[in-house]
């Protein structure tokens, strides 16, 4: 079982990857890091937590701290990006309600910008 203070590390570990992608030079090898990073904690969580309630706990508060940081547009598309990787990632697959349309990866569309 995973303890609250393990859940809040592994929340404040995947805001650094996504923050530290978002404010640094994005170039495709940064991208394929910041994703493999996400996936990395992931399995970690999957593999110490009930997997029926992390991802919807991490997902919220990912959210928050994304959307406090960048605003609500681009703060959402982050997230986005962020719950693709975080559900590859995870062994069990997860339905995590996304906000934003169908299409590509938000964070490579902002990468090309």
């Amino acid at each position: 079982m995973m303890t609250q203070r393990q859940f809040q590390e592994a929340v404040a570990q995947c805001v650094s990857i996504v923050v530290f992608y978002q404010n640094g030079k994005r170039t495709p090898q940064s991208l394929g890091r910041m994703r493999s990073e996400i996936r990395d904690v992931a399995a970690t969580v999957a593999g110490m937590a009930d997997p029926d309630e992390v991802p919807y706990r991490v997902d919220l508060l990912v959210e928050g701290e994304l959307v406090a940081r960048y605003g609500q547009e681009l703060g959402s598309r982050l997230l986005a990006d962020f719950q693709k990787e975080f559900q590859a990632g995870s062994p069990v697959p997860h339905p995590i309600n996304k906000r934003t349309g169908p299409g590509d990866s938000p964070l490579t569309r902002i990468a090309l910008v």
